[in-house]
Protein backbone atom coordinates (compact mmCIF):
# COMPACT_ATOMS: atom_id res chain seq x y z
CA UNK A 1 0.00 0.00 0.00
CA UNK A 2 1.06 3.43 -0.56
CA UNK A 3 0.91 6.37 1.47
CA UNK A 4 -2.87 7.15 0.46
CA UNK A 5 -4.07 3.22 1.45
CA UNK A 6 -6.83 3.49 3.57
CA UNK A 7 -9.60 2.21 5.33
CA UNK A 8 -12.78 4.42 5.52
CA UNK A 9 -16.08 3.57 7.47
CA UNK A 10 -19.34 5.56 7.42
CA UNK A 11 -22.27 3.44 8.63
CA UNK A 12 -21.39 3.62 12.23
CA UNK A 13 -18.01 5.82 13.41
CA UNK A 14 -17.58 7.65 10.29
CA UNK A 15 -13.99 7.28 10.69
CA UNK A 16 -10.94 6.95 8.43
CA UNK A 17 -7.95 5.32 9.14
CA UNK A 18 -4.64 6.07 6.17
CA UNK A 19 -0.78 5.03 6.73
CA UNK A 20 0.57 8.79 5.73
CA UNK A 21 -1.43 9.84 9.25
CA UNK A 22 1.04 8.43 11.34
CA UNK A 23 4.51 9.36 12.00
CA UNK A 24 5.62 5.39 10.70
CA UNK A 25 7.08 3.90 14.34
CA UNK A 26 5.43 1.44 16.21
CA UNK A 27 1.71 2.75 18.41
CA UNK A 28 1.46 5.37 15.48
CA UNK A 29 -1.96 7.03 15.27
CA UNK A 30 -2.59 6.82 11.65
CA UNK A 31 -6.43 6.19 12.86
CA UNK A 32 -8.94 7.12 13.64
CA UNK A 33 -9.74 10.25 12.35
CA UNK A 34 -12.92 11.55 10.75
CA UNK A 35 -13.51 10.25 7.58
CA UNK A 36 -15.88 14.15 6.74
CA UNK A 37 -12.74 16.34 8.14
CA UNK A 38 -9.60 14.09 8.26
CA UNK A 39 -7.84 17.13 10.12
CA UNK A 40 -9.89 16.25 13.03
CA UNK A 41 -8.93 13.42 15.17
CA UNK A 42 -11.14 10.64 16.93
CA UNK A 43 -8.12 8.40 17.74
CA UNK A 44 -5.08 7.92 18.33
CA UNK A 45 -4.56 3.90 17.47
CA UNK A 46 -1.96 2.10 15.33
CA UNK A 47 -4.40 0.43 12.60
CA UNK A 48 -1.34 0.07 9.57
CA UNK A 49 1.39 -1.36 12.72
CA UNK A 50 3.46 -2.58 9.49
CA UNK A 51 2.84 0.88 7.72
CA UNK A 52 3.33 0.08 3.86
CA UNK A 53 5.84 -2.70 3.96
CA UNK A 54 2.60 -5.17 3.94
CA UNK A 55 3.10 -9.12 4.13
CA UNK A 56 0.22 -10.01 1.40
CA UNK A 57 0.77 -13.84 2.07
CA UNK A 58 1.65 -15.06 -1.25
CA UNK A 59 0.71 -14.95 -5.13
CA UNK A 60 1.01 -17.15 -8.29
CA UNK A 61 2.21 -16.15 -11.59
CA UNK A 62 3.98 -17.74 -14.66
CA UNK A 63 7.57 -17.61 -13.74
CA UNK A 64 8.61 -18.65 -17.30
CA UNK A 65 7.71 -15.37 -18.70
CA UNK A 66 10.20 -13.29 -15.61
CA UNK A 67 13.59 -12.66 -17.49
CA UNK A 68 17.16 -12.50 -15.52
CA UNK A 69 17.46 -8.84 -16.96
CA UNK A 70 15.33 -5.73 -17.70
CA UNK A 71 11.85 -5.18 -16.84
CA UNK A 72 8.57 -7.50 -17.69
CA UNK A 73 4.84 -7.27 -16.20
CA UNK A 74 3.27 -10.58 -15.95
CA UNK A 75 -0.12 -11.22 -14.80
CA UNK A 76 -1.10 -12.60 -11.51
CA UNK A 77 -3.16 -15.94 -11.21
CA UNK A 78 -4.03 -15.78 -7.98
CA UNK A 79 -3.72 -14.44 -4.18
CA UNK A 80 -3.41 -15.50 -0.56
CA UNK A 81 -4.05 -12.54 1.45
CA UNK A 82 -3.93 -14.51 4.87
CA UNK A 83 -0.27 -13.16 5.86
CA UNK A 84 -2.37 -9.41 5.86
CA UNK A 85 -4.62 -9.74 8.59
CA UNK A 86 -5.35 -12.20 11.42
CA UNK A 87 -7.77 -12.46 13.75
CA UNK A 88 -6.98 -11.31 17.44
CA UNK A 89 -3.52 -10.09 16.22
CA UNK A 90 -2.35 -6.28 17.08
CA UNK A 91 0.55 -6.91 14.55
CA UNK A 92 0.12 -7.90 11.03
CA UNK A 93 -0.39 -5.59 8.93
CA UNK A 94 -3.96 -4.30 9.45
CA UNK A 95 -4.09 -4.97 13.01
CA UNK A 96 -7.79 -6.89 13.85
CA UNK A 97 -6.89 -5.70 17.57
CA UNK A 98 -7.45 -1.60 16.31
CA UNK A 99 -9.97 -2.66 14.22
CA UNK A 100 -12.01 -4.34 17.75
CA UNK A 101 -11.62 -1.06 19.37
CA UNK A 102 -12.50 1.08 15.83
CA UNK A 103 -15.91 -1.33 16.29
CA UNK A 104 -16.28 -0.74 19.99
CA UNK A 105 -14.88 -4.25 20.43
CA UNK A 106 -17.96 -6.07 18.67
CA UNK A 107 -17.47 -9.02 16.92
CA UNK A 108 -16.15 -8.30 12.88
CA UNK A 109 -15.19 -10.16 10.03
CA UNK A 110 -13.33 -9.46 6.88
CA UNK A 111 -13.93 -10.53 3.68
CA UNK A 112 -11.95 -10.30 0.17
CA UNK A 113 -12.73 -9.38 -2.93
CA UNK A 114 -11.45 -10.95 -6.01
CA UNK A 115 -8.36 -10.65 -7.44
CA UNK A 116 -9.55 -8.28 -10.87
CA UNK A 117 -8.35 -9.53 -14.26
CA UNK A 118 -5.68 -6.79 -14.71
CA UNK A 119 -4.14 -7.60 -11.95
CA UNK A 120 -0.11 -7.58 -12.34
CA UNK A 121 3.50 -7.85 -11.37
CA UNK A 122 6.31 -6.26 -12.14
CA UNK A 123 9.68 -7.99 -12.36
CA UNK A 124 13.00 -5.86 -12.80
CA UNK A 125 15.96 -8.34 -13.74
CA UNK A 126 14.07 -11.23 -12.21
CA UNK A 127 13.38 -9.48 -9.16
CA UNK A 128 10.03 -8.72 -8.05
CA UNK A 129 9.70 -5.22 -7.87
CA UNK A 130 6.46 -3.91 -7.76
CA UNK A 131 2.59 -5.24 -7.68
CA UNK A 132 -0.35 -3.82 -9.00
CA UNK A 133 -4.07 -4.39 -8.32
CA UNK A 134 -6.98 -3.40 -6.10
CA UNK A 135 -9.11 -5.71 -4.04
CA UNK A 136 -11.98 -4.84 -2.09
CA UNK A 137 -12.41 -5.43 1.42
CA UNK A 138 -15.81 -6.12 3.46
CA UNK A 139 -15.79 -5.38 7.44
CA UNK A 140 -18.77 -6.38 8.87
CA UNK A 141 -19.51 -5.78 12.45
CA UNK A 142 -22.11 -7.11 15.20
CA UNK A 143 -22.94 -3.42 15.60
CA UNK A 144 -25.17 -2.87 17.12
CA UNK A 145 -25.20 -6.11 18.70
CA UNK A 146 -27.87 -8.00 19.02
CA UNK A 147 -29.51 -7.27 22.32
CA UNK A 148 -31.32 -10.98 22.23
CA UNK A 149 -27.90 -12.22 22.11
CA UNK A 150 -26.91 -13.20 26.51
CA UNK A 151 -23.72 -11.25 27.13
CA UNK A 152 -21.19 -13.83 28.46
Amino acid sequence: MDEQGSITEFDVTGALAQISRGDGGIGDADGLYNAANPEQAFGPIDVFPSEGAFTVGSLSYDREQVCDSGEVVVAVDSVDLSGLWQAGSGTTDISDTALGLWFFENEHTSTFGALPDDAASTFTDGVLSSIDFTVSVTLISDYPPDPTEPEL
